[in-house]
């Protein structure tokens, strides 16, 4: 009886066993059913830290007599507010817009509060058919992604995770208000308001495809600044960053930084003499054989020895005033952005010269040397100065990235 009954047990676990890995395919089939080609979020931020966010959600059936009516997302995030739903039948990406006009639906949806995010469930008007693409514009706001700090507002935002289907790209641009500097970009001119969009949709029962397409097409035809590719589901693409209407402030740090820098090399160069040094190594030398042969009536003519500490000074100090300089210019640039129409001719001449001081950082000291010693130390200290300026920008970038990739499964971010 005993025996029968662990012959039954492991009849039972053999059964479990097979099922578990038969079911294993179909549960990974029903996942990929679809996938996202291309997504894109337009991030408006403003003063008290949250997001009034645009995300152009673009689907595309996957397998062959499998049409899908729903589709479950989650929004990071338990402070959300959608405003809108908008499904056109087409995918904007690329630039294809149809050659007749086609409605833009509103589509309903239902949101379910979760631990640390939002679950929406879209209830789609055209399902998505294989090899076909749809669209949905969710419109939707954020509170608290920012908090505040020394610096400014330091934002974090996290794009919407799908939990059935794999995300091919992704893309976002972050805006702040006009009065503010988004910490390490440029500031962009927008060129439409999402908001002002969501409020003149708001008592419309009907929408065409070239009233979304007005809207979203900028999404499509302006690079994006953060971008990420092959999201798996479940995962989700992080932007972080700091953003302020104080300058000196939301660059403290950094400045700081170069202070503390600027104070050491000084005392390095006061400690070991290296001023007085790297000045005789910039005069010319006469050997002991010139002065004994010239004449006491006539000065010898001097004979330029290769100096590798002038080549490497001249080529080291080329490249780092070549990252300042460049460093200043997107900075200064980034200003220029709200200059009024009355000093458009001043604009133009200072982004002139602001494109031509980081040449001259980095080719007159190459000049120079090329011409008063020799053409050698010349095209050496070029050589250095573009290593130089690499390294430099290479490590500004792995001090101060401006975003990262995070993971998330089940609602929690690691």
């Amino acid at each position: 009886m005993k025996l029968l009954t662990i012959t039954s047990m492991k009849k039972s676990f053999i059964i479990f066993v097979l099922t578990f890995l038969v079911l294993i395919p179909q549960v990974y089939a029903q996942q990929n059913t679809y996938w996202h080609t291309s997504d894109r979020y337009g991030v408006e931020l403003d003063g008290e830290g949250d997001a009034f966010v645009v995300a152009v959600l673009t689907f595309e059936g996957l397998q062959q007599g499998v049409s899908l009516n729903t589709v479950n997302l989650e929004i990071p995030g338990t402070r959300i507010s959608v405003y809108k739903a908008i499904q056109v039948p087409y995918s904007y990406y690329g630039g294809y817009y149809p050659s007749q006009q086609q409605n833009a639906d509103f589509i309903t949806y239902t949101l379910t509060p979760l631990s640390d995010s939002t679950l929406i469930t879209l209830n789609l008007k055209t399902p998505i058919q294989p090899n076909q693409q749809t669209t949905v514009v969710l419109i939707y706001q954020t509170q608290d992604i920012a908090t505040r700090s020394l610096q400014g507002l330091d934002f974090q935002f996290q794009t919407i995770k799908d939990p059935n289907a794999i995300i091919r790209d992704v893309g976002a641009n972050v805006y702040v208000p006009k009065n503010m500097e988004l910490k390490g970009s440029a500031k962009f001119d927008i060129q439409y308001k999402p908001s002002g969009f969501a409020a003149q949709t708001a008592g419309a029962t009907a929408l065409t495809t070239t009233d979304v397409s007005r809207y979203i097409s900028p999404y499509y035809n302006r690079p994006t600044q953060y971008s990420a590719q092959n999201l798996d589901p479940n995962e989700s693409f992080t932007v972080t960053g700091t953003y302020g209407d104080n300058a000196v402030l939301l660059y403290t740090y950094e400045i700081l930084g170069t202070i503390i820098v600027l104070v050491v090399l000084a005392w390095v160069f006061r400690r070991f003499g290296l001023v007085s040094r790297i000045r005789m190594t910039f005069k010319p030398k006469t050997t002991t054989q010139q002065r004994a042969q010239a004449p006491r009536a006539v000065a010898p003519s001097p004979k330029i020895e290769f100096s590798w500490m002038r080549v490497i000074i001249s080529g080291g100090g080329s490249g780092f005033l070549y990252v300042i300089a460049a460093l200043l210019t997107q900075f200064i640039f980034s200003l220029l952005q709200n200059i009024g129409y009355q000093f458009q001719l001043l604009a133009i001449v200072l982004v002139i010269v602001l494109f031509i001081v980081p040449l001259m950082a980095l080719f007159l000291p190459a000049i120079y040397l090329a011409k008063n010693y020799s053409w050698k130390e010349g095209i050496l200290t070029f050589i250095i100065a573009i290593v130089t300026a690499i390294a430099l920008l290479y490590l500004v970038s792995l001090i101060y990235p401006i975003f990262r990739l995070t993971y998330g499964y089940g609602g929690a971010i690691y």
